[in-house]
């Protein structure tokens, strides 16, 4: 008779994703009982392991370097960790028939142990891992020497995929604080064809040894109508936009607002946030706190977008406020849109639109402007500063999202 374990963590979702490193969008895991390897506790928490459970049959692995075997963290009560083990045990040399399989439920409620912790925010967190480990370390591997440094521009390992545009701190190393910034290198694939030359108003500089803005890095502080003209890139389907940013500053009361980072010289494309009031290009921004916003050149109705229902960004007033800000947008092969936070999660989605008109998520990403769209003036993405804008020219997928996210996060952020 096969016996089996169901885990699910969530309710399929379109962000569901068949491996994890994280565990993050991994919403269902089932695997045959005779497949679990060993079983660990620690405080409130039970770890079961599994031989034979991985994506791939095999690997090319540098020396130094694993695959972690997968596995499942189920929360249970303090105290009774041995009681969920026991419990797992019985199960497996129980001879009824009745019992065929073990549930582990996060979504429902539904547990054959009674001593798991339901209270818990995360209760069961498979894991079926894609990516190599550094056995001496256990942290991430990106292969050998050779490999990071071809991978690797400013601190972040693109793990090969690269992005065309990387505007970074490095570019902005030659200004001090408060300096205007006339100029940003790419440092991205595309070289010095999509450097920055250009700037409407007095975006300056943010030196971090200066101003807290809770960034580690140097940044560009954008000021109302401040923005950057960058020359015409192109992106004409699946892609990854990253991009760090601060909402602190110097006005305690200023409101979260998420508005529009990037766009074209027509007004057209536009994202990641705001309210855009009529169709046709651009003229003017609406502010909104909890809009995701896009629009692709070629495009001139009603935007693609989704209301989070609450605040994107935090408030600087909140007693948790961690100023710093990742975002990770990803549109699909077959256009639909995602978005990661700074933990890697799936804050926002938008179904594809393939068709021409209101909420259509297709057309070409032209970038032109960074701080604005069309060159609108009042656009509120001003006195947030930005420490990195890139984009990749492919869908890097959830999982590589996820890792890049808590990258940009561990590496930007001065907590």
């Amino acid at each position: 008779m096969k016996k089996f374990f169901l885990f699910r963590q969530e309710a399929v979702n379109a962000a569901s994703t068949k491996i994890s490193d994280t565990g993050l969008g991994l919403s269902v895991f089932v695997v045959p009982v005779d497949k679990l390897s060993f079983m660990t506790a620690t405080l409130g928490e039970i770890q079961m392991v599994f031989d034979d459970a991985t994506l791939y049959q095999e690997s090319a692995l540098f020396t130094g370097e694993a695959i972690e075997k997968a596995s499942v963290s189920i929360a249970c009560i303090e105290g009774k960790e041995v009681e969920v083990i026991d419990d797992v045990m019985k199960f497996m040399s129980s001879e009824a028939k009745a019992n065929r399989f073990m549930r582990f439920d996060g979504k429902t409620g539904g547990f054959t142990s009674k001593f798991v912790d339901t209270s818990k925010g995360q209760i069961v967190v498979p894991r079926i891992k894609a990516n190599p480990i550094n056995v001496q370390t256990g942290e991430r591997s990106f292969g050998n020497a050779t490999a990071i440094a071809a991978n690797t521009i400013a601190g972040i390992n693109f793990n090969y995929t690269q992005p065309l545009i990387d505007y970074n701190h490095e570019g902005l190393a030659s200004f001090s604080n408060a300096a205007e910034i006339t100029s940003w290198d790419n440092g991205g694939t595309g070289g010095a064809t999509y450097d920055i030359s250009s700037n409407v108003g007095d975006p300056h500089c943010v030196d971090p040894a200066s101003t807290d803005l809770g960034l580690s890095q140097k940044s560009a502080q954008f000021l109302e109508g401040d923005h950057f003209i960058i020359p015409t890139a192109k992106f004409d389907e699946d892609y990854t936009i990253y991009f760090v940013m601060s909402n602190k500053t110097s006005v305690p009361t200023y409101p979260p607002y998420f508005n529009v980072l990037y766009g074209d010289a027509d007004g057209q494309t536009l994202g990641p946030g705001g309210e855009i009031p009529e169709s046709g290009n651009a003229s003017k921004i609406g502010l909104s706190p909890n809009k995701f916003t896009f629009r692709h050149y070629g495009e001139t109705s009603f935007p693609a977008q989704v209301n989070t229902g609450s605040a994107i960004l935090q408030h600087e007033s909140e007693t948790d406020h961690d100023p710093c800000h990742v975002f990770i947008i990803r549109r699909t092969s077959d256009l639909g849109i995602f978005v990661h936070d700074r933990e890697g999660s799936v804050v926002a989605e938008i179904p594809p639109n393939p068709q021409k008109g209101f909420g259509s998520t297709s057309g070409q990403l032209r970038i032109e402007r960074l701080g604005t769209t069309g060159d609108i003036v009042l656009n509120h993405f001003a006195k947030n500063a930005l420490a990195r804008f890139g984009i990749i020219n492919e869908d890097i997928g959830h999982t590589e999202s996820v890792r890049l996210a808590d990258d940009l996060y561990k590496f930007y952020s001065n907590k």
